[in-house]
């Protein structure tokens, strides 16, 4: 049976930090939850698994490629972009860059479902990160994976949020050392 972990990436220019999760603390602050989510939960990945994280244009430019964000004056803000990351972490070879629509109405609300349903493999065990993207985007995915446990007999084995905003406000977050902010997930 293949494995696949499922995410959404987001436009905002995240902050550092390191995440918790069963009572143990993840060593390096990392910009993108799905660093330390592919250390925790994908590192016995092969190449029959995948690493597929769904991206709008916007979040392709400013987070999966590097240096996608820019200051006031609109100078480039140096970045390594999650692409780049991930490829340090686990083999390049799967993982998986899919477009989506931004979701602004009904029509590409449903052409993100499709999207993501027609990733999804027959009998697949998935793995899925909620933490970035429109708050509309975690609702679909529940009924998306419903739908597809019942078509392509998938098993769910996790769903996971990295809950960021329980450190406080940005302002109060920014001010914490990036190796001080610990984040539940």
């Amino acid at each position: 049976m293949s494995r696949a972990f499922i995410s959404i990436l987001g436009t905002n220019n995240y902050l550092e930090c390191r995440h918790t999760y069963n009572n143990s603390v993840t060593e390096t602050p990392v910009k993108y939850c799905q660093e330390d989510l592919v250390k925790i939960f994908c590192k016995d990945f092969d190449k029959d698994d995948e690493i597929r994280i769904f991206l709008t244009k916007d979040a392709e430019q400013k987070n999966w490629f590097n240096d996608g964000h820019t200051d006031r004056d609109n100078n480039p803000v140096p970045n390594i972009g999650l692409k780049e990351r991930l490829e340090k972490i686990i083999n390049p070879e799967i993982i998986k860059p899919i477009p989506i629509k931004e979701g602004y109405n009904e029509e590409e609300i449903w052409e993100i479902f499709q999207t993501i349903f027609d990733s999804i493999k027959d009998e697949e065990e998935i793995i899925v990160d909620i933490t970035h993207s429109f708050r509309s985007l975690p609702m679909l995915l529940i009924t998306l994976l419903n739908f597809a446990k019942q078509v392509k007999r998938i098993k769910v084995t996790g769903i996971y949020y990295a809950a960021f905003e329980s450190l406080g406000t940005m302002s109060e977050i920014a001010k914490i050392q990036p190796e001080d902010r610990i984040v539940p997930i």
